[in-house]
C-alpha cells in the first residue's frame, strides 16, 4: 500500500466521526508481507484518528510472525491472532512450502507461535488445524501434542474443516467432508470434551459478517473497498474507492447489507410458510 493511499485511508476513517469504536482486522493473501504498511497505518491512527480501537486482530500464516512484528504487537496488543496449519508436519510441509527452496513451513510457525505465546499473553492465539476427509486424525494429534506443549497457555486449537463447494453451493466435492460427516465429527469431539462446546443447536443473537454491517469495510491495497473477503482482488465486486464521497455499486452493496441474510435461505422461507400455512388452518379451526 503507497503512503499515498494510506493517507486516504486515514482521511477515510476520520470522515466516520460519527464512529464510537474502530475494529481492525488485517488479512490477506498475508498480510504480514505488508508489515511495513501495518506499523504505518497503526502510528497514524494512534496520532490524528481519535476514534479508540476497540478490537484488534490479525489472520495470517505465522510464518512471518517473527520477534520484530511480536515486538511491534506487543506495543499495539492484538485481542486475538488466528494462524492456521495443514494438518501435522509431513502434510503441511507437503503443501506449505518455499517457493524458491521447497522447504517446509512448519517449524518456524511452532517456534514463532512459541514466541507469541511467550511474549503476548494477553493476545488470544486461535490455532485452526485445517481437515477434510484423508487427515481427521491430525487435528485429534494436535490437540494431544500442540496441546501439551501448550498447556495453560492462551490459545484455543479447533478444526478447520475444508468445505470445496460447487458453483450452486449444493455439493461438496474433492476430500471435503459430508454434511452429515461433518454432523458426526462435530458430535464427537462435543461428547468426548475434545473441546467444550454445546453440541446442540442453541440460539444466538449475531450482528453477522462483514458484509451484512453497514459500516464494515474490506480496503484493498489501492483504496478499493470491498463487503466481502472473498472479493478481494475482484474488480467487479469493489463497492467504491476511498478517496471517493460516496459509494458507487449501489446494487451490489444492497445485496450483501440484505439479500445475504440468512432467513432469505429458500428451504428456511419453505419451513416458514409451511408453519404460517398450518398455523392459520388451526387458527381458524
Amino acid at each position: 500500500m503507497s503512503e499515498k493511499t494510506i493517507d486516504k485511508l486515514i482521511s477515510f476513517i476520520e470522515i466516520h466521526d460519527e464512529a464510537k469504536k474502530l475494529d481492525i482486522t488485517w488479512y490477506g493473501g498475508e498480510p504480514l508481507l505488508a508489515f511495513n504498511s501495518i506499523q504505518k497505518l497503526l502510528n497514524k491512527i494512534r496520532s490524528e484518528i481519535k476514534i479508540p480501537i476497540q478490537q484488534h486482530s490479525i489472520i495470517t500464516n505465522g510464518y512471518y510472525f517473527d520477534s520484530k512484528v511480536v515486538d511491534f504487537f506487543n506495543e499495539y496488543h492484538l485481542d486475538y491472532i488466528q494462524i492456521t496449519l495443514d494438518g501435522n508436519k509431513e502434510r503441511h510441509d507437503s503443501i506449505r512450502k518455499l517457493k524458491g527452496t521447497g522447504k517446509g513451513t512448519y517449524d518456524t510457525i511452532i517456534q514463532n507461535i512459541d514466541n507469541i505465546l511467550e511474549k503476548l499473553p494477553k493476545t488470544e492465539l486461535h490455532l485452526r488445524i485445517n481437515i477434510d476427509r484423508s487427515n481427521i486424525q491430525h487435528f485429534f494429534d494436535a490437540i494431544n501434542i500442540l496441546g501439551n506443549r501448550w498447556k495453560d497457555k492462551n490459545i484455543v486449537i479447533y478444526p478447520g474443516i475444508l468445505r470445496i463447494e460447487n458453483e450452486t453451493k449444493t455439493d461438496n466435492a474433492c476430500n471435503a467432508m459430508s454434511r452429515w460427516e461433518i454432523a458426526e465429527f462435530m458430535y464427537t469431539i462435543g461428547t468426548n470434551k475434545t473441546l467444550d462446546f454445546p453440541i446442540y443447536p442453541t440460539l444466538n443473537c449475531s450482528k453477522g459478517c462483514c458484509a451484512t454491517r453497514v459500516y464494515s469495510y474490506i480496503i484493498g491495497p489501492e483504496g478499493e473497498i470491498y463487503k466481502c473477503w472473498n472479493d478481494v482482488s475482484n474488480k467487479e465486486s469493489i463497492i467504491g474507492y476511498i478517496d471517493q464521497k460516496k459509494l458507487s455499486n449501489h446494487s451490489l452493496l444492497y445485496n450483501y447489507l440484505v439479500g445475504s441474510k440468512w432467513y432469505y435461505e429458500k428451504i428456511f422461507m419453505l419451513v416458514l410458510s409451511l408453519i404460517f400455512k398450518y398455523f392459520f388452518i388451526f387458527w381458524k379451526k
